[in-house]
């Protein structure tokens, strides 16, 4: 997606966006990929997922925006 490949390219850049990359990249490999296309999804490992998505926007949004 271009917002993987946006999120890959800042992490070079900046390392301290390196946990942030991977946890996009797990969520889109296991949400997307395997649930949504696949329909491999355990329930209990998609509800899960889903409220830690919760954090990861939270803490993307404390990054791109410090001072808000």
């Amino acid at each position: 997606t271009s917002a993987g490949r946006r999120l890959r390219a800042v992490a070079q850049s900046d390392g301290a966006l390196l946990p942030l990359r991977d946890s996009y990249l797990v969520r889109q490999t296991i949400l997307h990929g395997e649930c949504f296309y696949h329909d491999y999804c355990d329930a209990e490992e998609t509800e899960r997922l889903i409220r830690e998505t919760r954090d990861y926007l939270a803490e993307a949004h404390r990054l791109a925006w410090p001072a808000v």
